[in-house]
């Protein structure tokens, strides 16, 4: 900061840190203060609207995933629509139409499409993980890591906190560290009292009973 200060990529990046450490209203900050500054990239308001949902403001992070959603390119609209779901879900509110259509039309398209469809209520929760098929190795752990992530949030929405609790683990036992979705099973974990250091003794469905269905 001290070589590059009051720069987009230099808050981007502080903020970044701060979100990892569960500092909200510092990253939060410093995305407002990079946006201040003339920063008009989705990802901006995207993760700031990330930094929202877990700092408890998730009005304010709706309005900017829909931000988000508006300035993005193709794959960062289905992304930032992803978000938008988890938090309408929240909040208990419908998706805009104009979103679940895009989930419904898309829903078999690449990844993080059936992540989104499923999340909007146009596929079941245990269909997401037969589009795993494809995936080996690394391939495969990565895109669990996601996968398990969004079905704690559509269980975490549907009320049932077992299944939530038993699939964000799942999220954080592939390691992924590197992505949001790694970071952030394990704050809705915290929230929901567990220790994010044990292994998940809940049984939930992988991607192997999954297609035996």
């Amino acid at each position: 900061m001290r070589l590059a200060p009051d720069t987009t990529s230099s808050l981007g990046c502080r903020a970044q840190v701060y979100f990892q450490a569960g500092q909200f209203d510092k990253a939060v900050a410093d995305y407002t203060r990079a946006i201040s500054f003339g920063s008009t990239e989705a990802w901006t308001f995207r993760d700031r609207g990330v930094s929202r949902f877990y700092l408890g403001r998730i009005e304010d992070a709706g309005s900017d995933f829909a931000k988000a959603y508006e300035l993005g390119d193709v794959e960062t609209k289905v992304n930032s629509a992803i978000w938008l779901a988890i938090a309408y879900g929240r909040l208990g509110k419908p998706l805009p139409e104009a979103i679940i259509k895009r989930a419904t039309t898309e829903m078999n398209g690449g990844w993080s499409r059936p992540a989104l469809a499923m999340l909007a209520g146009a596929m079941p929760p245990d269909v997401l993980l037969r589009t795993l098929a494809a995936k080996n190795g690394d391939e495969r752990q990565m895109a669990l890591s996601e996968r398990y992530f969004y079905l704690g949030q559509h269980y975490l929405a549907a009320g049932d906190k077992k299944s939530a609790q038993a699939y964000f683990k799942k999220a954080r036992e592939q390691k992924v560290i590197i992505y949001t979705e790694h970071t952030a099973a394990g704050f809705e974990l915290q929230r929901l009292g567990v220790d994010t250091t044990a292994r998940s003794s809940v049984p939930v469905a992988t991607e192997k009973n999954a297609a035996a269905k």
